[in-house]
C-alpha cells in the first residue's frame, strides 16, 4: 500500500462556526450488554467486560431503544434531523441567518434513505434555500467536503459553507449476529450515533480560528477494505433476513491504521505542520482506544492526544467535526495549533488538517523604533505590525539596515556595547530585548551568511541546533528535516564542502527545525538558482500552517512572491 497522490489546499480559512448533536442520554458499556442481554436473551457481559477496556469506549448515545432486532431510529434522532440540529448550532455561533449559506454539503455512511440524498432534508430543516449535495462516504468524508469548501471560499467575500457529518450506525446492527460472528462485537461496542458540523468562510484577516492545510490522500494498492456494508447497493439489493451489517475486518484495521495516520502526518509537515510542536493531536476517533495507542506509536504526551471516542463511541464520517466541537469546549491550555488527523480503512484514505484556534497577538509589534550605536544611528522612525499566518518581504538595497533590524528582532543584538534601542516594542509577545533562550526556540533565523559551522557534518550542524533549543525527539526530527528538504545526498558532508545553493537549503532546514512561529529569513534565495521555486514553496507552506515569515531581499523577483511589501531605505 503506498500514500498516492496528495491533494493539499492553500491558504487558510476562518472557522465561523461549529455545532454536535447527540440521541438522547449517554449509555455506557454495562448498561447497553445488560440491555441487549435481557432484551434477546444473549450473554453478552462476558464479552463486554473482556473487549470493552481493550476498544476504550465508556459510553455512547443512541439513536434507536433495542426493543426490536430491526428498528428505526426514534423520531427526532434520525440522520437528516441530527444533522440538521448540527448545522444549526454552527449557525447560531456564526452568528448567521438561516439562508445565509453558500453551499450546505452532508457526508455519512449510514443515510436515512439512498435517495434523495439527506442534504435535501437537512437544508429544508435548517431553512438553507441554495445549493447543497452529499458525500456517501465514511471516516475521511469531512476531508473531501473540506477539500471542495475551501475551493468554493477561496475568493474574498465567498459566502459561507457548512460541512455536516451524522451517523446513525447502531441501526445497522442485528443483536443477534453476535452470537455467529465475533466481528460484530467490535461495532456493536464502539458505535456510537451522532452528528456535527462546521461553517467555514473565506480568509478575511479578522480574529480566528482558522482551518488550515486541508489535505485528503488516497492510498494505491491497498488491502481488501477493512470495513464494508454490501448489501443495500446495486449489486446486493436484498438483506437476507435481518438488518443490513457492517462488516468488519479488526485486524486488518489494526495493521494498516497506523500507516494511514503517518501519511497524514507527512502530509502535514509538507505543509509545515509538526506534530511536535502541535498543542493537541486529534486522531480518527475510531475507540478509545486509538488516543493511547498513537501516543505509544508517536511517542507523544498522552495528554496531548483526543480520545473522544470513549464519551461518544465511533461516530464515523461525523467523528473528527464532533472532536473538534469537544476541543472548542474544551480547549488546550496554550491556545495554539491543534492537528486533525482521519483515517478511513474502507478505501484506506486520509485526510484532515489543522487549526489555530485563536488569533495570537501581532508576531512584530514595533512604534517609532530608534536603534544607535556610538557615533551612528541604524534604524530611525520604524513602525513595524506583523501578523501570524503572513508572508512579508522588507525590501531595500545593500546598507539599508535589513540585516541589522532582522538581528534586533532575533535578540542577536541584546547587550552589545554602546546599544541603544527606544521604544522596544515585542516579537511575540515578548520584550524586544533580554528575551530568554528558551523563548527563542518559538523563532527561526536564517542569517545571511547561513550561520552554519563549515567544519561540522550537514547532520551535526542541524543535530547542534536541536541541542541548543532543546527540542524533544532530535532524532526524528532531524529525518523529517532531511526528507523535506531533499538533504539525503548530502546528509554526512561538511558545509564547507557544499555549493552556495546546498548551503542555502541546509540553513533553511535549520531555521525551520523548531517549528517556529515567527520565521526570519535574510536573504534566503541568494545563491540558489535551480531551487528556488521549491524554496518558495516551502515558505509559504510554513505561512500557511499559521507562522509569520519575514523575509529580506534586495531582488525583485522575489518581491514579487510576497503579498506585503516593506521598503527600507537608509535605516
Amino acid at each position: 500500500m503506498t500514500p498516492g497522490r496528495l491533494q493539499l489546499a492553500q491558504g487558510r480559512r476562518r472557522l465561523l462556526g461549529w455545532g454536535a448533536s447527540y440521541p438522547g442520554p449517554a449509555v455506557t458499556t454495562e448498561a447497553l450488554a445488560a440491555r441487549v442481554a435481557e432484551r434477546f436473551d444473549l450473554r453478552t457481559q462476558r464479552h463486554a467486560r473482556l473487549l470493552g477496556p481493550r476498544l476504550g469506549v465508556k459510553t455512547r448515545h443512541l439513536s434507536r431503544d433495542f426493543s426490536a432486532a430491526v428498528e428505526a431510529p426514534r423520531p427526532g434522532a434520525r440522520n437528516p434531523e441530527l444533522a440538521a440540529q448540527a448545522v444549526q448550532q454552527a449557525q447560531m455561533r456564526a452568528g448567521l441567518a438561516p439562508d445565509a449559506l453558500g453551499y450546505l454539503i452532508s457526508h455519512t455512511s449510514t443515510p436515512a434513505t439512498l435517495l434523495p440524498g439527506g442534504s435535501a432534508e437537512i437544508s429544508r430543516l435548517v431553512g438553507h434555500q441554495g445549493a447543497h449535495m452529499e458525500l456517501r462516504q465514511a471516516c475521511t468524508g469531512f476531508a473531501n467536503a473540506l477539500q471542495i469548501a475551501f475551493a468554493m471560499t477561496a475568493a474574498p467575500g465567498s459566502a459561507p459553507v457548512a460541512l455536516v457529518g451524522a451517523e446513525t450506525g447502531s441501526v445497522f446492527f442485528d443483536p443477534h449476529s453476535l452470537s455467529r460472528d465475533a466481528a460484530q462485537w467490535v461495532n456493536f461496542l464502539q458505535m456510537g450515533d451522532g452528528a456535527a458540523a462546521v461553517i467555514i468562510g473565506p480568509d478575511d484577516a479578522q480574529p480566528g480560528p482558522y482551518l488550515h492545510a486541508a489535505y485528503f490522500g488516497q492510498c494505491q494498492n491497498p488491502p481488501a477494505p477493512g470495513l464494508t456494508l454490501r448489501v443495500g447497493g446495486s449489486d446486493a439489493p436484498n438483506a437476507p433476513g435481518g438488518a443490513v451489517q457492517f462488516e468488519h475486518d479488526y485486524d486488518s484495521v489494526a495493521r494498516h491504521g497506523l500507516a494511514l495516520l503517518d501519511n497524514g502526518r507527512a502530509a502535514l509537515a509538507q505543509a509545515g505542520w509538526s506534530v511536535e510542536d502541535a498543542d493537541l493531536i486529534v486522531p480518527h476517533q475510531a475507540s478509545g482506544a486509538v488516543a493511547p495507542w498513537l501516543a505509544e506509536q508517536w511517542q507523544l504526551d498522552p495528554e496531548r492526544v483526543c480520545a473522544h471516542a470513549a464519551a461518544v463511541g465511533n461516530l464515523g464520517s461525523a467523528s473528527i467535526w464532533a472532536a473538534l466541537d469537544d476541543v472548542m469546549a474544551h480547549p488546550p491550555v496554550r491556545p495554539g495549533p491543534v492537528l486533525f488527523l482521519g483515517a478511513e480503512a474502507t478505501q484506506y484514505s486520509y485526510g484532515g488538517g489543522g487549526v489555530h484556534l485563536s488569533e495570537p497577538k501581532a508576531s512584530v509589534f514595533l512604534q517609532n523604533l530608534v536603534c544607535k550605536v556610538p557615533g551612528r544611528t541604524l534604524l530611525q522612525g520604524l513602525n513595524l505590525r506583523l501578523q501570524s499566518g503572513q508572508l512579508y518581504l522588507l525590501y531595500g538595497a545593500n546598507g539599508a539596515g535589513k540585516s541589522t533590524l532582522f538581528k534586533l528582532l532575533a535578540g542577536l543584538l541584546d547587550g552589545q556595547a554602546g546599544l541603544s534601542v527606544s521604544d522596544q516594542g515585542e516579537v511575540l509577545a515578548r520584550p524586544l530585548l533580554g528575551r530568554r533562550g528558551s523563548e527563542r526556540a518559538l523563532l527561526g533565523y536564517m542569517p545571511q551568511q547561513g550561520g552554519l559551522y563549515e567544519e561540522l557534518t550537514v547532520v551535526d550542524n542541524l543535530r547542534f541546533r536541536a541541542d541548543v533549543l532543546c527540542l524533544p525527539r532530535p532524532t526524528e526530527r532531524l529525518q523529517v528535516q532531511a526528507t523535506a528538504h531533499g538533504l539525503q545526498p548530502v546528509w554526512t558532508q561538511t558545509v564547507g564542502q557544499l555549493s552556495g545553493g546546498w548551503r542555502q537549503r541546509v540553513a533553511f532546514a535549520a531555521a525551520v527545525l523548531a517549528g517556529p512561529r515567527l520565521l526570519l529569513l535574510d536573504e534566503p534565495t541568494a545563491g540558489v538558482v535551480e531551487a528556488k521555486a521549491q524554496l518558495w514553496s516551502r515558505i509559504r507552506a510554513l505561512c500557511n500552517s499559521g507562522a509569520c515569515v519575514f523575509v529580506s531581499s534586495h531582488d525583485t523577483e522575489d518581491a514579487a512572491q510576497c503579498e506585503h511589501l516593506i521598503a527600507l531605505s537608509q535605516g
